[in-house]
């Protein structure tokens, strides 16, 4: 893995370490990011538009309290997050593309969304991984 270093962030125009901090407030070192996740987030935002990150990493306690979870899920690794882009997630077609956008970048590994109710906990977000 290759973290994101302060030089990273530093040139990062779109995102910043805050944005991926854990939901529970612990310190869960969101600089440490994986750079080939913020590369593709970064793609994503030039093609897209802005951005938000629902859920960056996670640690482990708050990953183990959400119903759903995996025990070693790649945001406790800092390699994944979950993300909504206005307009483009709002329909399942939106989320398709997204993916299938995400997926030709370098790094990527796996990626998922509600389409069809399988995943109803996503809502409107999309959750994408690196290696």
């Amino acid at each position: 893995m290759r973290k994101m270093t302060k030089k990273d962030w530093a040139s990062s125009k779109y995102f910043n370490p805050v944005e991926f901090k854990c939901p529970c407030g612990c310190n869960s070192h969101p600089e440490d990011m994986d750079y080939y996740l913020v590369r593709i987030l970064t793609k994503l935002r030039q093609k897209y538009g802005p951005v938000r990150v629902t859920c960056g990493v996670r640690c482990q306690k708050y990953n183990d309290s959400l119903k759903g979870s995996v025990k070693n899920s790649y945001h406790v690794k800092h390699k994944a997050a979950d993300i909504y882009i206005k307009g483009i997630c709002d329909t399942e077609k939106g989320r398709q593309e997204l993916i299938k956008y995400a997926r030709k970048r370098k790094g990527f590994k796996y990626a998922y969304c509600n389409i069809g109710g399988n995943h109803p906990n996503m809502g409107n977000a999309v959750h994408i991984e690196v290696r």
